[in-house]
């Protein structure tokens, strides 16, 4: 007579771990039974119903295509082990529906995969730790069609690494990431064996990156992403990243990349590094770079742990950066900076429509070195002051623009637009740009520069003017229907011969 029947007797009907042996009641240690579920579920390509709670004293393994999770709205699993609970060889796996707890990384996939999906868990490692991982691959060559991690949270540890791992699309959607430390994604081509395509980080929460940690001299990164194609980041909040050696919201290489909707605050880190930083190894001509619509705020960060931008751009061409608020800082908003002479010079950058408050540094826009093709029009800088007595290039005084050349190659920087721009108010004698030929510049030059339309409503007085030169040497200058306060020149410094200055109106 039957007495019982389980699950795993029925056509199509999940396999429940209660009928392996599975307790549940977050006391009594269910590997074993576990582990018998997902193999028996494996071979039979069925789902792993889990109960309301276990114990695990060792990782699940994971060899052929899974649904582990079922039906339940949160299972709670504590592992107290290192970990990782789950160990994947699979093609494809969806877990969904967990809490876990105890100290142990969770996910480590081992092989290459068709699709992983990781959906609705929660996880928490032990604080000042960098050896737990949310999703981590063996660092080996691998290759994938499909990750999907969504409507996560994880607390501590480092969320997701998986370098040297080529996927054709990973997506990280709506998590929740608190006091991640070192990186929350981190996606690099190590052995140069093939990178990723494209990464969709999208509409995530990521609060305190090395929050917990005692050592701030790690690296406190939320994405350091090398891809073939496009990097999309969008609809992002990030609240606070400490390290002092790098922080960045995000460090890319090769891909282009589209930033939008963002909000970024508070990013402690060094002098010498940006919040989105461009490592150059652009692949080709058409790749591009989008910045719109984000909100950059400094307010709580002092001069000592001010970044050295919030955006610097190395070698990408076809750059815009538009419509983005930034507030309070004691950096540049925007750096277009070609830091070494690799013969890949950035073309067609664009700073516009951004707006500025309360900046504390005396330069809005910066273009550093042999660069082509610079747009610096219709932003609006609503105070601009230099409390910190900030030198850039020699001189403190607040200006819009900065310009650039010391590269002696035979390159030039060519072509800089500087126009519609307003400053309402500052409280010293401003300028509208400095521009500086260096005197080791001797084959390289500043050409076709074109100052128009711009408004100084501060920073009137002695000094302050509408073009500072340092060289006589440079190109001619066009400077034209630009307005300017009461008290300023039209130019300082020995001037090129030939510029142009027409309707200019100091008042």
């Amino acid at each position: 007579m039957l007495t019982k029947v389980h699950n795993r007797m029925i056509s199509g009907a999940a396999v429940n771990v209660a009928d392996f042996g599975a307790v549940g009641d977050g006391v009594v240690d269910d590997t074993t039974a576990i582990q018998a579920a997902v193999s028996y579920a494996t071979s039979t390509n069925s789902t792993v119903e889990l109960m309301t709670a276990h114990v695990i004293s060792s990782t699940i393994l994971i060899t052929a295509p899974i649904v582990i999770g079922g039906s339940r709205s949160y299972t709670n699993i504590t592992a107290s082990f290192v970990g990782p609970v789950f160990q994947s060889s699979a093609s494809y796996c969806y877990i969904k529906n967990l809490n876990v707890s105890g100290g142990a990384s969770f996910f480590k996939q081992t092989a290459s995969f068709e699709d992983i999906f990781i959906h609705n868990v929660d996880w928490s490692a032990a604080a000042d730790t960098l050896n737990r991982h949310f999703f981590y691959t063996d660092l080996t060559t691998m290759t994938g069609e499909i990750l999907r991690i969504e409507s996560c949270e994880a607390l501590n540890g480092v969320p997701i690494y998986m370098d040297n791992c080529s996927v054709d699309d990973i997506y990280v959607t709506e998590n929740i990431f608190n006091n991640p430390c070192q990186f929350v994604f981190r996606n690099l081509d190590q052995l140069s064996t093939g990178a990723s395509n494209n990464v969709y980080f999208e509409r995530n929460w990521v609060f305190s990156i090395n929050g917990n940690l005692t050592d701030k001299s790690t690296t406190a990164r939320c994405l350091q992403v090398e891809c073939d194609n496009v990097l999309y980041v969008r609809d992002n909040i990030l609240n606070g990243a400490e390290s002092t050696t790098a922080s960045n919201f995000i460090y890319f290489l090769k891909c282009s990349l589209v930033c939008s909707g963002n909000d970024i605050s508070s990013i402690k880190g060094t002098s010498t590094t940006s919040v989105i930083d461009d490592k150059g190894q652009t692949v080709g001509d058409e790749d591009f770079v989008i910045i719109s619509n984000n909100s950059f705020d400094q307010t709580i960060v002092a001069l000592a742990d001010s970044p050295e931008a919030m955006i610097r751009i190395n070698e990408k061409r076809n750059v815009s950066v538009h419509n983005n608020k930034f507030r309070s800082l004691r950096c540049f908003p925007c750096r277009f900076y070609h830091s070494s002479d690799t013969g890949r010079y950035p073309e067609n950058l664009s700073f516009s429509d951004n707006e500025i408050f309360d900046q504390k540094h005396p330069v809005a826009c910066q273009v550093f070195q042999t660069i082509k093709n610079i747009a610096i029009k219709g932003n609006k800088i609503y105070s601009i002051k230099n409390p910190d007595s900030i030198s850039v290039n020699g001189r403190t005084i607040p200006r819009i623009a900065d310009v650039y050349v010391s590269f002696n190659n035979g390159v030039n920087l060519d072509g800089v637009q500087i126009e519609g721009n307003v400053v309402f108010e500052t409280d010293s004698a401003a300028a509208i740009m400095t521009i500086y030929r260096n005197a080791a510049a001797v084959t390289s030059n500043i050409l076709n520069v074109s100052v128009v339309n711009n408004e100084l409503k501060g920073g009137g007085g002695a000094g302050g003017c509408l073009v500072h030169f340092t060289s006589a040497t440079m190109a001619a200058v066009d400077i034209i229907n630009n307005i300017g306060p009461a008290g300023i020149a039209a130019t300082v410094g020995t001037e090129p011969a030939g510029n142009r200055k027409v309707n200019n109106v100091i008042t």
